[in-house]
């Protein structure tokens, strides 16, 4: 899994910088989301990945499952095995990626934002994501 702008043969990538999956057995090279229309990553958190390859976990500020019309920086998932990806952070303010647990269930961020209204003085802070869709805690 890696982060890049170049073209790869055989593999349609739009221009910015963009996720992708490399199978090491099979030697293919999937795409898997544009993460930034600009060209290098601006203070973004490099992507995540579960100990079991089942889940990236990587941050992105364009509109990828509809949920972020604003470009906001948020926290996104993508399920391998399904090729589906879920929007699961979202607000104004700044978002750091910071860990993945191992079997891909919760993801550690900081973040300013007001995070499910549990962080009202927008004061960084440290937030635990339920990947499954659960409310954050604090």
């Amino acid at each position: 899994m890696f982060l890049s702008n170049a073209s790869f043969p055989g593999v349609e990538t739009p221009a910015g910088l963009s996720l992708f999956l490399m199978d090491l057995d099979s030697r293919t090279l999937q795409f898997v989301s544009e993460v930034s229309a600009a060209f290098e990553p601006i203070d973004q958190s490099p992507p995540l990945l579960d100990r079991n390859g089942g889940r990236i976990v990587f941050e992105s500020d364009l509109d990828l499952t509809g949920q972020n019309p604003l470009g906001r920086s948020a926290v996104f998932v993508f399920d391998v095995e399904t090729n589906q990806i879920r929007q699961v952070s979202s607000g104004a303010g700044t978002i750091r990626l910071d860990s993945v647990s191992a079997d891909g269930m919760l993801a550690a961020l900081t973040s300013d934002t007001n995070v499910s209204r549990i962080n009202p003085d927008r004061n960084a802070e440290i937030f635990f994501f339920d990947l499954s869709g659960g409310n954050p805690a604090q």
